[in-house]
C-alpha cells in the first residue's frame, strides 16, 4: 500500500492538474469503451466510438475555428478535457438526427468559452453550459452515462486523484456532505427508503462525477475558500433538490458558476515580461509588469498561461506562487525546474522581455490570519515565493509582529533573495534560519531536514506560534508531522503544497 501510494503521490507531483483531468477522463473512457465491448454496459462499442469521434473533432475544429476567429491562441488541454467529459454525459446517438445534436452541443461547449465570457474569462464550466442549453433546446440529451455501477470503481479512483491533485478535500467534502443529506431529506419527503436511496445515488447519481471533475474546475469555481465551501453547498442542494424538472445538476453547476465569476478577478491578466534573473542553479525570478489594475493578497497565486510548440505532459499552463505585492507594482514570480526541464519552464525561461503574457486566474487562501500569535514560516525549496510577498507587505506596513523563517534548501547555492530578507529584518522583526540538507565545508548553519531539534534550537514558541508551511508535498507533509509531534493543534497550521511545481 505504501509503495502504491508513493508511485501516485509521483505521478500526481509530475503531472500538472489540467493533464492529470485529461489522462483521468480518458482512461474512464477507455474503460468505457472495453466494458461495451464486453456486454457489460448498455450502450453498443460502436455508437460509443461515434459520439466520442464526433464530440472530438467537433471541439478541436471548434476550439481552433473560436482561437482564429478571437485572435487568441488554442488551447491544447481545454478542448480536449470538454469533449471527454461531454463524451461520458450525452446519451450515444441511434439515430442520424443525434449524430447533429452532440456535435451541436460540442460546439456550444466550445462557444460558451468566448461567448458566455466577461473581458476573456469564460464565466461558466462550459460542458455544464452546453449540457444545459442543448437539453433546453432538445436536439442533445445528458444522460450522465457514466454514473453506472461498473464504472464506479474508476470514478472513485480517477475522482481521488483529482481532488488529491488539487488539494480540493474541503470542497469535495462538504459537496459529498450537502449532496447526501439532501437526497436523504428528498427521500423522506417522498416516503423513499433512505438507505437504498442513498445507495443508488452513490452507484448511478451525476454525484461522484459531479463532485470530482466538474465541481473542482479552477477557472469557474470562487478564488477564496470560504466561497468555495458555499459554492460547493449551493450545486449539491440544487443539484439533488428535485424541486423541479428543468433543475438539473448541470443547471445547478452553472448557478454555482456565477459565484465563482462574482468571488473571482473579472479579467484575464495581461503581464509584460520585464527580465528575468536567474538566482540560483535551476531556480529563476521572472519579474512583470501588470498591464491592468488588480489587485492580490500576499500569499496567493496565478495560473500563467503560455503556449508554445512541443509541449511536453506539463501542458501550457502552470500555476506560480506571486513573490510580490500590488503595493511594489511589480509581478514578480520565482520558479525552479527539475533535470530534464519541462517544456513549459524552458519556453518561460527564453521569452524575450516586453512580451506580454495572460494569467487566467488569480486565487489562493495561504494568505496572512489576523491572528496576534508569532509567526512561523516554514519552506521548502521554491516554497519560499509566497513568504517573500507576506514579508514585502509586513515591511510596507511597518509590521512588528515577530517572525522566524526556517528555510530549507538542498544546497547553500539554492539559497535566494537573501540580500532582501536581510533588508526587510532591519525594518521588521525577522529572524531567518536557513536549513542545509547538502551543505559543503563552508557551510556553518543548520544542516539537514526539518526537524523539533531545528525548532528547538530556533526557539520557536510552538504552544503559541502560528505556522505557515509552504513547498513540495513531501515537504509540506514532513513539516506537518514534525509539528504534530511536537504537539501543535492543526488550527495553527496552514499549508501551501506546491504539487507539481
Amino acid at each position: 500500500m505504501k509503495q502504491l501510494r508513493a508511485y501516485a503521490q509521483g505521478f500526481i507531483n509530475s503531472t500538472t492538474m489540467y493533464r492529470l483531468v485529461a489522462y483521468v477522463l480518458a482512461g474512464i473512457s477507455v474503460v468505457a469503451l472495453a466494458l461495451s465491448a464486453a456486454g457489460v454496459l448498455s450502450y453498443k462499442p460502436l455508437s460509443l466510438l461515434a459520439s466520442l469521434g464526433i464530440i472530438v473533432a467537433t471541439s478541436y475544429a471548434g476550439s481552433r475555428l473560436f482561437a482564429y476567429t478571437f485572435s487568441t491562441k488554442h488551447n491544447p488541454e481545454s478542448w480536449l478535457i470538454t469533449a471527454l467529459i461531454l463524451f461520458l454525459l450525452l446519451i450515444p446517438p441511434t439515430e442520424p438526427k443525434d449524430y447533429v445534436g452532440i456535435a451541436l452541443a460540442a460546439f456550444i461547449a466550445v462557444a460558451s468559452k468566448y461567448v458566455f465570457a466577461w473581458r476573456k474569462r469564460h464565466i461558466f464550466n462550459p460542458a455544464a453550459a452546453a449540457l444545459v442549453i442543448s437539453g433546453f433546446i432538445g436536439f442533445a440529451h445528458a444522460g450522465w452515462w457514466v454514473a453506472t455501477p461498473p464504472l464506479l470503481p474508476f470514478l472513485l479512483a480517477g475522482g481521488g486523484l483529482v481532488i488529491w491533485k488539487t488539494r480540493r478535500f474541503s470542497l469535495a467534502g462538504v459537496f459529498f456532505a450537502v449532496s447526501l443529506a439532501t437526497i436523504a431529506v428528498v427521500a423522506i419527503m417522498q416516503n423513499q427508503p433512505v438507505v437504498s436511496t442513498l445507495q443508488t445515488a452513490i452507484t448511478s447519481y451525476p454525484l461522484i462525477f459531479l463532485g470530482t471533475i466538474m465541481l473542482t474546475e479552477p477557472l469557474t469555481m470562487p478564488g477564496s475558500r470560504r466561497w468555495q465551501l458555499a459554492y460547493a453547498a449551493l450545486v449539491a442542494v440544487l443539484a439533488h433538490l428535485q424541486i423541479a424538472w428543468w433543475l438539473t445538476p448541470a443547471l445547478a453547476l452553472c448557478i454555482g458558476n456565477v459565484i465563482g465569476f462574482i468571488n473571482s478577478p473579472m479579467r484575464r491578466l495581461n503581464l509584460r515580461l520585464r527580465k528575468v534573473n536567474q538566482m540560483a542553479p535551476n531556480t529563476y525570478e521572472l519579474l512583470f509588469e501588470p498591464l491592468d489594475s488588480y489587485t492580490w493578497k500576499p500569499g496567493q497565486y496565478l495560473e500563467l498561461v503560455l503556449p508554445h510548440k512541443g509541449y511536453d505532459s506539463h501542458g501550457t499552463r502552470r500555476m506560480f506562487s506571486i513573490a510580490s505585492t500590488p503595493v511594489s507594482g511589480v509581478v514578480r514570480l520565482g520558479i525552479t525546474h527539475g533535470d530534464p526541464i519541462s517544456s513549459f519552464k524552458q519556453a518561460l525561461i527564453a521569452t524575450p522581455p516586453e512580451t506580454v503574457l495572460h494569467a487566467t486566474y488569480l486565487g489562493g487562501d495561504f494568505t496572512l490570519d489576523d491572528s496576534q500569535r508569532p509567526i512561523v514560516f516554514l519552506a521548502g525549496g521554491i516554497g519560499i515565493t509566497p513568504f517573500r510577498a507576506m514579508l514585502q507587505h509586513m515591511v510596507e506596513t511597518k509590521s512588528q509582529h515577530p517572525v522566524t523563517l526556517i528555510y530549507c534548501v538542498r544546497t547553500p547555492e539554492a539559497l535566494v533573495w537573501s540580500d532582501f530578507f536581510a533588508l526587510a529584518s532591519q525594518t521588521i522583526p525577522l529572524r531567518v534560519v536557513p536549513v542545509v540538507s547538502q551543505p559543503d565545508e563552508a557551510w556553518r548553519g543548520e544542516t539537514g531536514y526539518l526537524s523539533g531539534d531545528i525548532l528547538d534550537r530556533a526557539e520557536v514558541d510552538v504552544a503559541d506560534a502560528q505556522f505557515y508551511a509552504s513547498g513540495p508535498p513531501a515537504f509540506v507533509s514532513s513539516a506537518k508531522a514534525v509539528l504534530r509531534s511536537k504537539g501543535v493543534p492543526s488550527s495553527h497550521v496552514k499549508t501551501d503544497y506546491f504539487s507539481g511545481y
